[in-house]
């Protein structure tokens, strides 16, 4: 018993040494566990501290690294990185002519007497491209904010180039400046004059690709390294050969044998003459491999658009036009609802090339599409307009008569359209065809060495003022873009919109509810949108003036030469603008659970250059860094 006890004893001493021990341990582990928990949080808390108001290291533009950078100093890297092609222009090398040829396509084109003109080929957003830069790491909760911080650090992270290209302007340029020093093979043709079918025999040729130079140029802008791009000569061989189109010209004589087509729709009709249908007929390769015969898609569009013409009628919403009588009360006068027809170009394209070569069928019912008012007047009276929700202005002081003219044109067309509750409005598919069928006058615009009318010149004060309405509304604003330079037309700046269709567009919503009605008036030189509505007590903050600041000065006068003027006469078409970056805010509150808006609007204006056309006899050729297309 007393050997038991001993044993106990011992055992119970064992057991507390090794419990003192391991208390001891586990004191030192817990220490240095605590102590290296303490350092983590207080480099966390450090790190997050120092880069408190910087983008997180491991971010990067392109091939640029922005991490660690404030936004500022990134926007300033930004802009030195893109002030070459966004100033001077992008550059174009030609190969595969006897000489190697640089120059250089400007970003910009340029209006001299409507900025409304002007089209851009590249632009950038700084404002956005680095704002998602400087959310890197600052999303989600601790824990996800931190795992984001920790991958920026090890393995980094490319932001994307936030920009807005336009391919098909720059596709014009290149085609306008290179394609005289090719000579593009040509097919076999089909001719037919006066019923006799002959066949051109093809021409082997060379022409330019873009398409590299294209991907080379999107490569060189989202990479922010801007190289020049390569455009190289190929062959071009021609896919349809005279001895390939035996079956397809016979089909010709056999189409063609018939005295006219007729084409009706309802009791009406229309005769396509022979002598316009031989101008329509083409060879074109069937499955990469038959010559068929086929109606040429250019020429017979532009037939039926002629067409177009003659049928088209626009279906018309029921419309109010609203005023104030002498007692203060607002009227309203109805414009009835009507039903548009709208003939189908590409319907009518299939089935009149179905039904004429392969059907030998020439009366051919053409395909006209009923469209329906959004708006009838069964429904006018339910739209609860009574008050004026929102006013916005702008000043055309100075604008030129066609300016003038078209400002009234467009404004016409958009007075008293009914805006339904929650539509997302799109003023350029509220202004329609810009044409002189509308109604519209020409600008001109300079192109090359030349100068040439465009449509469209005063629509971008229509914009201006339709953004202002909205914003003075309280409505969200969902797509508008400022002009590439300040004009005076829209002062002050930063509160301006340009519109031009298909893109840049000007949309918000309608968001209150209710209908509204948009009414324009031109008094003396201001134009004013009004949109009534029901007031729902929204609260509608906006900082005006807007902030302005860096503030930029443009280069030299630059000279253009031009055959359009006596050799030696001199002509300025743009007056030099300063540039700047301008913002302000707008907060809009309600008065039920809706989220509110606070949000802030941003703009860059490029500084500008005054423009001057000088006459010559006979236009200098450069081939080298400094020719630049205008």
């Amino acid at each position: 018993m007393k050997k038991i006890k001993v044993l106990t004893t011992d055992l119970t001493d064992d057991i507390k040494k090794i419990s003192n021990v391991w208390k001891k341990w586990f004191f030192f582990i817990s220490s240095i566990f605590l102590f290296f928990l303490l350092l983590l949080t207080l480099s966390i808390v450090v790190y997050r501290e120092v880069y408190k108001n910087k983008i997180y290291p491991g971010a990067s533009i392109g091939y640029f690294n922005i991490g660690g950078q404030t936004l500022a100093k990134a926007d300033e890297l930004l802009i030195g990185l893109t002030e070459k092609p966004t100033t001077e222009g992008l550059t174009f090398i030609i190969r595969g002519t006897e000489k190697d040829q640089q120059f250089v396509i400007p970003t910009i084109f340029i209006s001299p007497q409507d900025p409304d003109l002007t089209r851009e080929i590249l632009s950038f957003d700084f404002n956005t491209t680095l704002d998602s830069a400087f959310k890197l790491g600052r999303t989600g909760n601790f824990f996800n904010r931190l795992k984001e911080q920790v991958s920026l650090l090890l393995f980094g992270r490319k932001v994307d180039l936030a920009y807005r290209f336009n391919q098909d302007i720059l596709e014009q340029g290149l085609e306008e400046k290179i394609s005289p020093l090719s000579s593009p093979g040509n097919n076999a043709e089909l001719r037919i004059i006066n019923g006799k079918v002959t066949v051109l025999p093809e021409k082997p040729g060379n022409s330019f690709d873009y398409s590299k130079a294209i991907i080379d140029t999107i490569y060189g802008i989202e990479s922010l390294t801007f190289r020049p791009a390569v455009i190289k000569l190929k062959a071009d061989i021609p896919k349809i050969r005279a001895a390939d189109t035996i079956l397809a010209s016979a089909k010709a004589r056999h189409v063609i044998s018939f005295a006219s087509t007729t084409l009706f729709y309802k009791d009406k009709s229309w005769r396509l003459e022979n002598s316009k249908l031989e101008k329509l007929l083409q060879f074109k390769l069937a499955d990469k491999k038959d010559v068929i015969l086929s109606l040429a898609s250019a020429s017979t569009t532009a037939f039926l658009q002629e067409l177009a013409l003659e049928i088209d009628v626009e279906a018309q919403d029921a419309k109010f036009e609203v005023a104030s009588t002498s007692e203060g009360r607002l009227k309203a006068q109805f414009q009835p609802a009507s039903d548009g027809k709208k003939l189908n170009i590409t319907e009518n394209l299939a089935t009149l090339e179905k039904e004429i070569i392969y059907k030998d069928n020439h009366e051919v019912e053409l395909i006209i599409d009923i469209t329906k008012p959004r708006v009838d007047l069964a429904s006018i009276n339910t739209y609860g307009i009574k008050e004026v929700v929102g006013v916005g202005e702008s000043d055309f002081s100075g604008s030129p008569v066609n300016r003038r003219h078209n400002i009234k044109t467009g404004a016409d067309r958009l007075n008293g359209l009914l805006i339904a509750p929650d539509e997302e409005f799109s003023l350029v598919k509220s202004l329609g065809s810009i044409n002189a069928a509308a109604g519209y006058l020409p600008e001109l615009v300079i192109k090359g060495n030349q100068t040439i009318a465009e449509y469209g010149g005063g629509l971008c004060q229509i914009g201006t003022t339709a953004f202002r309405v909205a914003l003075y509304a309280g409505l969200p604003i969902t797509e508008r873009r400022p002009h590439s330079y300040r004009v005076s037309y829209y002062e002050p700046a930063g509160m301006d919109a340009t519109i031009y269709s298909p893109r840049p567009d000007l949309r918000f919503i309608n968001n209150t509810g209710n209908y509204l009605v948009l009414t324009t008036e031109i008094e003396g030189d201001i134009l004013r949108f009004k949109l009534y509505g029901t007031n729902d007590n929204r609260q509608i903050e906006i900082e005006n003036p807007p902030r302005i600041w860096n503030i930029t000065y443009p280069s030299p006068t630059k000279i253009i030469e031009t055959l359009d003027l006596a050799p030696g006469q001199k002509r300025c078409t743009e007056s030099s603008h300063r540039g700047a970056d301008t913002e302000f805010t707008r907060k809009v509150t309600y008065t039920d659970d809706r989220e509110p808006i606070d949000e802030s609007f941003f703009s860059r204006y490029r500084p500008w250059q005054a423009v001057c056309l000088v006459g010559v006899e006979v236009l200098t050729t450069a081939t080298n860094t400094d020719e630049v297309i205008e």
